[in-house]
């Protein structure tokens, strides 16, 4: 009897030793195993509405330089180093005459398949190419209408106005140029499909009756704004005629195949490039600090007090000489670069 108390104890404490060796290997296994990191939650993914910052913006547009629109243009107008812009391009009087408009001359709007406009003209083959789709204009004192390069293409670079029967716009200048209400081209609603609309410019004495008839036409799209052209519906349904193209975003290298051409046709037209000449002194320019809307880039229009900057000027006054027998004769004026004036 004592014999089997004897071996039960003993097999008990055999199973609890094995219990316990289990139990101690399982934990053993448990140390040796690696951390969990702890997840981290997924970023955020954009808004629809949020604008693409400036790599993914310029992802988007063709590997174009600046420098390659000198050359090309260089046959149909001169480049010209100035104070307030840097180096602008003017075009030459035999290819777009006295007159010059851009936007205007000798060309038509036409609707693009995305709801925006494009301005068609004859200069395309020459520097419409360019210049209708890159860049943005501006009126410079002594040359009349310049072009500042840029290198985001877009269908045209234009502000607009619309209502009480008129259409209205005006190139977009570089940041802080504002077009003043007399330098805004107008045209009756009606006219707005002509093949020339330049024909149909109101005269001077209804610009300020248009301007305040129509309104700015900007689209609010999230925190951003753009310019907008006049509502292709309406205009249709009033009777007026707009004819509708298809203008993409052009393939990376088009800007340098281009030029190729332009350059290629220039030589065999016997057109040579212009010298390009250097503004000593700043151009007037109306200037406010609110950036004028882009046509595909949201800016943001804070008001804010308008001020026009004075001409800068390279002569210092000097006082006079306090007696003299004779006057002294003004020096003679410094000859002014030949060129388009401000009208």
């Amino acid at each position: 009897m004592l014999n089997k108390i004897t071996e039960l104890v003993r097999r008990r404490r055999l199973a609890m030793g094995t219990i316990l060796l289990a139990g101690a290997a399982q934990l053993g296994c448990y140390a040796e195993l690696p951390p969990v990191a702890a997840e981290q939650p997924a970023a955020p993914a954009p808004a629809a509405d949020q604008p693409a910052d400036g790599a993914q913006a310029d992802a988007q547009q063709d590997d174009a330089k600046v420098e390659d629109f000198y050359e090309p243009l260089a046959s149909y107008g001169t480049w010209v180093d100035t104070q307030n812009y840097g180096r602008v391009w003017q075009p030459s009087e035999d290819v777009a005459g006295d007159g010059f408009t851009p936007y205007a001359s000798d060309g038509a709007w036409t609707n693009n398949d995305d709801g925006d406009y494009v301005f068609q003209s004859k200069y395309d083959t020459e520097f419409g190419w360019a210049t209708y789709h890159y860049g943005r204009w501006a009126e410079h004192d002594d040359y009349g209408w310049v072009w500042i390069p840029g290198t985001t293409w877009a269908p045209s670079w234009v502000e607009w106005r619309y209502g009480g029967g008129y259409v209205g716009w005006a190139p977009l200048g570089p940041v802080g140029y504002v077009t003043l209400e007399d330098r805004w081209f107008f045209t009756e609603q009606r006219y707005f499909g002509s093949s020339n609309i330049y024909n149909y410019r109101l005269g001077p004495d209804r610009v300020h009756l248009a301007y305040t008839a129509a309104s700015p036409l900007v689209e609010v799209h999230g925190r951003g704004r753009w310019t907008a052209g006049p509502p292709l519906g309406q205009l249709r349904a009033a009777g007026v005629a707009i004819r509708s193209i298809h203008a993409a975003l052009p393939a990376r290298g088009y800007v340098k195949a281009q030029a190729r051409a332009v350059k290629a046709s220039a030589a065999r037209a016997g057109r040579t490039a212009a010298p390009a000449r250097t503004v000593h002194r700043a151009s007037r320019v109306d200037v406010r600090h609110d950036a004028p809307a882009r046509h595909d880039a949201p800016t943001q229009r804070e008001p804010a007090a308008t001020h026009r900057e004075a001409p800068a000027h390279h002569e210092v006054a000097r006082p006079a000489p306090a007696a003299a027998p004779k006057p002294r004769p003004a020096p003679a004026a410094a000859p002014r670069p030949s060129g388009k004036k401000r009208r």
